[in-house]
Order: C-alpha cells, then sequence, then structure tokens
C-alpha cells in the first residue's frame, strides 16, 4: 500500500518515513520488528506530525494505543485495513 508514494514521501525537506514489516525478505530497506516499537522509538512529535497505517485491526488498535500514549490525536492519524 502506498508503495507508489514512498519515493515522492521521502524527497520532502519536511517529511521522515519510518517502514516495518513484521518478517522482513532479505531485499527489504526497512525496518524489521513490531510497529509499537519502531514508534516507541521514533516518538514522534505530536505538534507537527502524522501517521499513516496500513494493516490489520488489531494491528490499528495497538498503533493509535501508542500514538495516543505519545500525545497524538486521532486527526493526525490515517489508517487504512489490510485486506486479504
Amino acid at each position: 500500500m502506498f508503495t507508489d508514494e514512498y519515493d515522492d514521501w521521502r524527497a520532502r525537506p519536511d517529511t521522515e518515513l519510518y517502514l516495518t514489516v513484521d518478517e522482513a525478505t532479505p531485499d527489504w530497506p526497512y525496518k524489521e520488528g513490531l510497529i509499537t516499537t519502531l514508534v516507541e522509538e521514533v516518538a514522534p512529535s505530536p505538534e507537527n506530525a502524522i501517521s499513516i497505517t496500513c494493516g490489520p485491526p488489531i494491528m490499528i488498535k495497538f498503533v493509535m494505543l501508542t500514538l495516543q500514549k505519545l500525545g497524538s490525536k486521532s486527526e493526525q492519524n490515517w489508517v487504512t485495513l489490510e485486506a486479504r
């Protein structure tokens, strides 16, 4: 999801892009592990950050709880369900 936008987002000087998967393939160039761990490591500033999260409902639930704990408001967080 959003793979066509990765390069555009990465090129923006006002944007930091963080990607992670539970289990990476050898050619995956980004993070591997729980998204909630990455969110806590990055600790995005609630003053100037948005999140776009794609995944199953249970993952989204815990990402939103982690972001709320860090001070993020619901209008700063976009979600889309992963359909399999």
